[in-house]
């Protein structure tokens, strides 16, 4: 039997214990690529461009 180990197992022995500041970095930057792959899931869904989704925000397309 192979030796699996879960995400948060991965995640702990590369990045540390949840709370210290390398972990902390990772998990915020892990929240933020989630949250942009569902705006751009949502996004192609409604066969939107990132012009069209900018102008309708009011926003800038970056």
């Amino acid at each position: 039997m192979k030796n699996t180990k879960s995400l948060d197992q991965l995640k702990t022995q590369y990045y540390g214990e949840v709370g210290t500041p390398e972990r902390d970095r990772i998990e915020r930057e892990l929240e933020a690529l989630q949250i942009g792959f569902k705006l751009r899931s949502a996004r192609e869904r409604q066969s939107l461009t990132q012009e069209e989704v900018a102008r309708r925000i009011n926003k800038k397309r970056l």
